[in-house]
């Protein structure tokens, strides 16, 4: 008997599988008893202005939404609390402006997250009307002003409150946001999300909505002494005190009103960048009338009458006497501190005393180059304007048309008289507007070069044809140029200025203000004097009382109405309910 083995030779062999795919994880379902309230009622709390959750980054992407299958719904579960408003304390570490809204990427350590703050569109107000506006084209719908500047450059701390929303990814609406005032806004930041944390947001308890608030009515706020018995009652605030609060709730007895401050002037563009349509007689005067006013002493390289010839000490001299230690300087980190604190406080041309105002001749008026550079081009286009209507209304006519295009250059010594003619036109005609007056006080030495320190007057460059080192501003060195090149500001061409030529000053608000002021007392000391009961001073007599002076005979009613404006933005005087002004001292 035998027996035979047999053996199948096996081989184990190994197949890789591909990895199965992850599935997504979806959020948890949400716990319809977390909360008593109904939906609506929570869609309430989170509307209100003081629902704001403190939170960090990391808090706003682990946020759970109150309907799972929706990216934008009506509020979110932060832990046991529901929010919608939220507020972050970080860096900014990126900025992106757009036309209608501007990206601010903020980094907390925990996360970063993108903050939108949408731009509000908003149009150049309008400008006064005058009489020579009524000769300029208006444009049928005022311009949009440009996006606002960012708020903070990178690398600023930034408080955030805002809306969340999705976009990609999960982003914060912008309502509100400033620059931080200290370094430690950020760490106290983080450490009362710590405690809300382990108070509120992680708590087992059920969530009640807090009352509402009922602030009082907004009213003028009184300015009180400090009392020591008051600082030592009044509670002390606790940033743990409560979940959610509105970080921007001042009292009303702390908030202090400010005065509002006065925009700046349009600024005008340069005469060389003037378009050949706007080269009219009526932009020239817009320009007299603008140098006129934006213009100060000390532009003027001969603003002072006498020279100073009281010997003084050198400065080598003087620093080897002096050697009292003085205050090291505020450091400037680019904030833009006044190295002298008076300089602050100097007040602009248009608002100087009238002992300090200056008059304007027509001699020291031709000598501005950037005024003698628009003279000369609008004399240059209405020649050409001269010549292309008459050569369309030889071609109307049926007349032959000439061979060679006649020139309209002029020759230098008519286009000198054509250009001083322009002046004289736009001295007389903002004097019949009753814009400028004749001026009996000091006047302006006419330079013996161009005015230097004028450029700041001209609106800046912003095209992107101009380089990097001519993208400010144009100065006179240019227009003085631009006039070198053509041969029309010849010196000799400008005759002496006369000893007993006329000067002119620009009437502006702040200027008109202090003749109004007298102008007032004189119309309420005539009515006493007359035994009549007190009543201020309405705007027709106080109008009058100027226009007995023949230098106010064209003074319009507008400019008065600007002066006591000024006088009630100043509060030296303020309005009855009849309409009739009084002053506060």
């Amino acid at each position: 008997m035998s027996f035979t083995l047999t053996s199948t030779p096996t081989k184990e062999s190994v197949i890789y599988l591909s990895p199965s795919k992850r599935q997504r994880t979806h959020a948890p379902p949400t716990n319809p008893n977390r909360s008593k309230y109904t939906k609506n009622q929570l869609n309430s709390w989170v509307q209100r202005a003081d629902a704001v959750a403190s939170c960090s980054i990391r808090d706003i992407y682990n946020l759970e939404a109150s309907e799972a299958n929706r990216k934008d719904p009506d509020y979110y579960w932060l832990g046991a609390v529901p929010c919608r408003n939220v507020k972050v304390v970080g860096m900014v570490v990126g900025v992106q402006e757009y036309e209608k809204r501007t990206l601010y990427t903020v980094d907390d350590g925990t996360g970063v997250i993108d903050c939108v703050a949408r731009h509000t569109l908003v149009r150049s107000p309008p400008k006064p009307e005058t009489e020579a506006a009524k000769y300029k084209r208006v444009d049928p719908v005022a311009p949009l002003l440009g996006p606002p500047k960012p708020i903070a450059d990178v690398g600023k701390l930034v408080q955030v409150i805002g809306t969340v929303g999705h976009s990609f990814e999960r982003q914060v609406i912008v309502s509100k946001i400033r620059l931080c005032l200290s370094t430690n806004d950020e760490l106290l930041h983080a450490r009362a999300v710590r405690e809300l944390h382990r108070t509120s947001y992680s708590s087992a308890l059920e969530f009640i909505i807090p009352p509402q608030q009922h602030n009082p009515d907004p009213q003028t706020p009184i300015k009180k002494r400090p009392n020591s018995k008051s600082m030592l009652s009044s509670p002390p605030s606790s940033v743990t005190s409560s979940p959610v609060k509105d970080p921007f709730q001042t009292s009303p007895s702390k908030s202090i009103p400010k005065k509002p401050t006065k925009p700046a002037p349009t600024k005008l563009r340069h005469p060389s960048r003037l378009h050949t349509g706007d080269l009219t007689a009526i932009t020239f005067c817009i320009y007299v009338k603008y140098y006129m006013d934006c213009i100060s002493d000390e532009d003027s390289p001969s603003s002072s009458t006498q020279p100073d010839i009281t010997p003084r000490p050198s400065s080598r001299y003087q620093h080897q006497i002096d050697e009292t230690p003085r205050r090291i300087p505020r450091l400037d980190y680019g904030l833009g501190y006044p190295d002298n604190p008076s300089f602050a406080s100097e007040p602009p041309p248009s608002q100087a005393r009238p002992e300090q105002r200056r008059g304007f001749t027509l001699s020291y008026l031709r000598r501005v180059s950037e005024l003698s550079l628009l003279a000369s081009r609008i004399i240059d286009a209405v020649s050409k304007r001269r010549i292309r209507a008459e050569l369309k209304e030889m071609k109307a006519n049926g007349l032959p048309l000439p061979r060679k295009m006649p020139s309209s250059k002029l020759s230098p010594e008519i286009k000198h008289a054509r250009m001083k003619e322009l002046f004289c036109f736009a001295i007389k005609q903002l004097s019949k507007e009753g814009s400028i007056i004749i001026w009996d006080g000091p006047i302006r030495r006419c330079p013996d070069a161009s005015v230097e320190g004028v450029s700041r007057l001209w609106k800046a460059n912003t095209s992107a044809s101009t380089t990097a080192g001519n993208s400010t501003l144009f100065s006179t060195t240019l227009g003085a140029s631009l006039l070198a090149e053509g041969d029309d500001d010849d010196e000799g061409a400008l005759s002496d200025p006369q000893p007993g030529e006329n000067a002119y000053v620009s009437l502006t608000p702040e200027f008109m203000a202090n003749h109004v002021e007298e102008a007032i007392k004189s119309v309420v000391e005539r009515k006493e004097a007359k035994g009549n009961p007190y009543a201020g001073a309405a705007k027709d007599e106080v109008l009058k009382e100027l226009k007995g002076d023949d230098r106010w005979r064209r003074l319009g009613s507008w400019m008065v109405d600007d002066a006591l404006k000024n006088l009630k933005e100043d509060e030296r005087a303020y309005t009855s309910k009849d309409g009739h002004w009084h002053l506060t001292a």
